[in-house]
């Protein structure tokens, strides 16, 4: 006669197994929150870039048309790439503080960013899907000859 013996796990084993997975899981969530702030991080430099690019592009078709004028701040010029058909200009550079410049020819998705404009300081800020200080901040160049500030604050990333 042949004895069948039933083989399991002892209560021990189950809590011993249950507590290292706690441990692991106290390791790795703390990783995976960081990965998160890195992501947005690499988001607002993402968006800095493009916002250099396309200053330096739209820069560089207002030199090649004639069209970068050094008395007055604003110059209305075709862009026609995407839809985009006016930019307001700054001494060459895309506009800020007004939906007419910067914002018209940097791609970015509406439900990612929020887009603020301060027409006084001519200051457009995309802010990260509304994380306070997760921001992109682009100022009209100032004078004949400048160039515009772009300034990133993640310290609420």
């Amino acid at each position: 006669m042949f004895r069948r013996q039933q083989r399991g796990f002892t209560l021990i084993e189950l809590i011993i197994v249950i507590v290292i997975l706690g441990i692991l899981a106290a390791i790795a969530l703390p990783k995976f929150l960081n990965l998160q702030r890195d992501a947005r991080i690499a988001q607002l430099a993402a968006m800095e870039g493009s916002m250099k690019a396309a200053a330096a592009i739209v820069y560089g078709k207002a030199l090649a048309a004639g069209t970068v004028d050094t008395n007055s701040a604003n110059v209305v010029f075709a862009v026609n790439s995407d839809g985009v058909t006016n930019v307001t200009l700054d001494y060459g550079y895309p506009e800020g503080g007004t939906n007419n410049g910067i914002v018209q020819v940097v791609d970015y998705k509406p439900t990612d960013w929020t887009v603020t404009n301060n027409s006084t300081t001519n200051t457009t800020t995309f802010q990260w899907r509304n994380v306070t200080n997760c921001t992109v901040s682009y100022t009209s160049a100032a004078a004949a000859g400048g160039r515009p500030t772009i300034t990133v604050t993640n310290t609420g990333c």
